[in-house]
């Protein structure tokens, strides 16, 4: 076993720890290494913001009711001058003084994973019912909290206004972020965005502390696995095709990591199977279509059997149905059977 080092590593204009030698043996065959070293050098990375005090306030400014679950739509502050808007979907037989598993479910706008249009109330439209993850979840039962993105919950622009620019929208939004806060990262701050999430399920009277999951597909999956990685709390996480390899998507963008820190975790073996040993003990599901697949697997089994060794059990079930970005019939039915089995009283 090569001896351990430190060495510091200029990215971007910011100083972060990772380890010297060969990152990659080091990091997943090293058993000396905690999940404590390797979760203080994904923060490390990330960064953090300044002059970022606030209470984590909430504001429900509608309830409503259809025929799939019970709604309500807050905005929670994520920041001194910013807020994030949410959806809380509760199933229809929930009871009073009941307790269920919840499921935070993170996207571009939460519109689309309840799967209903939250100004009109009326369904969304048809081709993309198996990626409404927050509506499927509140109909096996759950509490289920559908979350806003950054860069949409950034910008003072409408969320429509802002998808209508396209990706000079999160450029903006990476330029304010940089400006405001220049030691943080967009990784960072929708990692941050998803925890505060995470804060009010789990303290709502009718979840189930003990059985709290994550979900979300392509950005959704981004954030869905950053957040249940570096979250104890959650025990499961559901994502789907959001590029788990470096090289199968977008990275790079500013508004994610940034070229600068990519390159950095590339040259010295920092990939994301370091990060899904954090999860054990848990269950990670994978729906791959198209930016992830079988490439994906050597990630997968890297983190498994690195837990493995440690004593902790890491489940990983990866759901590959080869077709396109979107998640297929017989991929979601498979994921939510396995949810049911872990998640059953």
């Amino acid at each position: 076993m090569k001896k351990r080092g430190m060495i510091f590593f200029l990215c971007g204009g910011f100083w972060f720890l990772l380890f010297s030698g060969i990152f990659y043996e080091n990091l997943l065959a090293d058993e000396e290494i905690s999940c404590e070293e390797i979760r203080q050098i994904w923060f490390e990375a990330m960064g953090m913001p300044e002059n970022h005090e606030f209470e984590a306030e909430i504001e429900c400014v509608e309830k409503f009711v259809n025929d799939e679950f019970q709604g309500e739509i807050l905005f929670q502050k994520n920041g001194p001058k910013t807020r994030q808007k949410m959806v809380l979907l509760k199933p229809l037989d929930l009871k009073e003084g009941e307790k269920r598993p919840g499921f935070v479910v993170p996207y571009y706008d939460p519109d689309r994973m309840c799967g209903y249009d939250l100004v009109t109330k009326k369904r969304q439209k048809p081709g993309r019912e198996y990626a409404e993850f927050g509506r499927l979840l509140v109909c096996e039962g759950y509490v289920v909290l559908c979350v806003e993105a950054y860069p949409f919950n950034l910008l003072a622009d409408e969320a429509d206004a802002g998808r209508s620019q396209g990706l000079r929208f999160w450029q903006r939004a990476a330029e304010e972020l940089k400006r405001q806060h220049p030691k943080w990262t967009g990784m960072g701050k929708v990692t941050s965005d998803v925890r505060l999430a995470v804060d009010y399920l789990a303290n709502l009277d009718c979840v189930d502390g003990d059985r709290l999951g994550i979900a979300g597909h392509s950005l959704g999956g981004k954030m869905a696995f950053y957040g249940g990685t570096l979250d104890k709390r959650i025990s499961l996480i559901w994502a789907s095709d959001f590029g788990m390899r470096w090289e199968d998507t977008n990275w790079e963008d500013p508004w994610y990591w940034g070229k600068d820190k990519v390159e950095i975790f590339q040259q010295n073996g920092l990939d994301h199977s370091s990060l899904l040993r954090l999860h054990a003990p848990g269950t990670f599901i994978l729906i791959a279509g198209e930016a992830d697949g079988e490439r994906t697997r050597p990630l997968l089994t890297q983190a498994q059997e690195s837990s493995q060794r440690a004593g902790k059990k890491l489940e990983i079930f990866l759901l590959n149905h080869a077709s396109g970005h979107q998640p297929t019939r017989e991929t979601v039915e498979s994921a939510l059977k396995l949810i049911r089995e872990r998640f059953a009283n």
